[in-house]
């Protein structure tokens, strides 16, 4: 929003003009643009649509006990809802975000049952390193060997100072190559040519980012969420 201050050229504007309004309000004349309209009709979010749809048909034709693992996930690992973050996420909603990243991402099968138990989990660092050109994440954990996928979201660079990241995310990729150095293991995750794909800046040494894990086993339902961190690249 801007502000305007008339001469003896101009002493009143109105209106839009090209998705620019000018008016009058508190803060005396202004002008603001309108933002960019979202087209809801994209190939992409139509196939967004239905594969949500295909996900959410098959919990219908689960059977109870599949149903029931998925509960039982929801219970022992809980996520808390982005709507409302004093609940966690029911059985089916469980269900239906482990399978969405799964093939959304890497257009795995829909995954009925949840299994029995899950994997003992503890994080310990997430770091980004740059060599070269070339821009890696790590994720650090305790897990005693168990298989888990990386899905890597981050934001556009920030300033390191923040308190806090109210920038949204943007997926960018995923990776599995696990390391393992006396039950600590790590998954790195080159996300140079797809950073600059999807955000459209090269990041170098010393920049600032957000960046989100989301780290789903692969044979148990079981989704753990590593809290966004502002991570210097070094």
């Amino acid at each position: 929003m801007a502000r305007i201050q008339y001469t003896a050229l101009v002493n009143r504007i109105a209106g839009s003009i090209a998705g620019t309004t000018f008016q009058r309000n508190a803060y005396g004349h202004t002008i603001k643009t309108k933002p960019n309209t979202v087209n809801k009709n994209t190939q992409a979010q139509a196939e967004k649509k239905a594969l949500i749809l295909a996900i959410s048909k098959n919990w219908a034709l689960m059977s109870n006990k599949d149903r029931k693992s998925w509960r039982r996930q929801a219970q022992s690992n809980p996520i808390k809802s982005r709507l409302n973050k004093d609940s966690s996420l029911n059985g089916y909603n469980y269900y239906m975000k482990y399978n969405l990243i799964q093939k959304q991402v890497r257009s795995r099968p829909i995954l009925n049952n949840a299994g029995i138990g899950y994997a003992e989990f503890v994080f310990d660092s997430l770091s980004a390193s740059i060599r070269g050109s070339n821009v890696t994440v790590k994720i650090n954990f305790y897990a005693r060997g168990d298989v888990f996928i990386a899905y890597v979201s981050m934001t556009s660079p920030l300033n390191p100072s923040l308190q806090s990241i109210r920038e949204n995310f943007t997926f960018i990729t995923a990776g599995s190559v696990h390391e393992e150095v006396d039950d600590l293991l790590n998954i790195s995750v080159p996300i140079s040519t797809q950073y600059d794909k999807k955000i459209g800046i090269t990041l170098t040494e010393n920049l600032s980012v957000g960046i989100s894990v989301t780290l789903v086993h692969q044979g148990l339902g079981q989704i753990i969420e590593i809290p966004p961190q502002i991570i210097q690249i070094q």
